[in-house]
């Protein structure tokens, strides 16, 4: 709904009417006088996007290579929910520590069909790097709608040791003797 939904403030047959539209989509406008209902006019089409996303982990310490929860909100001007978002939003990642690992997040998009009232809850995310990231989401038609998420650090599931065998003839090591560990 657009507000406001009327005015009074005509000059010379004029009025310049500052709206807002809380949500995304396609609409037409229209405007028809009080007194006179023919007197009528229709705008051509005007597509509302989203200002920016919210993106929220559900954790911030996740597992490597282990499917996580990541939630997206497509928000307006003021922050509320846009209950219409059902367009494409592109995800990437930024490497926050180490900054030279490399490492893969997916899925890449949230699609329309991922969203219901203007929150994609997608289960099936994963980073395949140990390390610490944000995750950013993009209107893949509106570029300036973005939203970055709080850092998320992924930790391995767990560490193997080898140690190195003692020598043939025991099967202990000396007191401060050497020996080599592969982690």
């Amino acid at each position: 709904k657009l507000t406001p939904a009327t005015t009074s403030d005509f000059v010379e047959g004029i009025a310049t009417v500052t709206v807002a539209y809380p949500n995304t989509g396609v609409i037409t406008i229209q405007a028809a006088d009080n007194l006179d209902s023919s007197m009528k006019g229709t705008s051509g089409q005007v597509t509302f996007y989203p200002t920016s996303f919210a993106l929220s982990a559900e954790g911030s310490q996740l597992t490597v290579n282990k499917d996580f929860t990541l939630t997206i909100k497509a928000l307006n001007a003021q922050g509320a929910l846009t209950s219409n978002y059902n367009g494409t939003a592109n995800l990437t990642h930024k490497n926050i520590s180490p900054e030279a690992k490399s490492g893969s997040f997916t899925p890449g998009s949230a699609k329309g069909t991922d969203f219901a009232n203007g929150v994609a809850v997608v289960t099936n995310a994963k980073f395949d790097k140990w390390g610490t990231i944000t995750i950013t989401a993009t209107d893949n038609a509106y570029a300036s709608a973005t939203g970055t998420s709080e850092n998320v650090s992924f930790l391995p599931k767990g560490l193997v040791l080898d140690l190195e065998t003692p020598s043939a003839s025991r099967s202990f090591y000396y007191i401060n003797e050497l020996f080599d560990v592969t982690v």
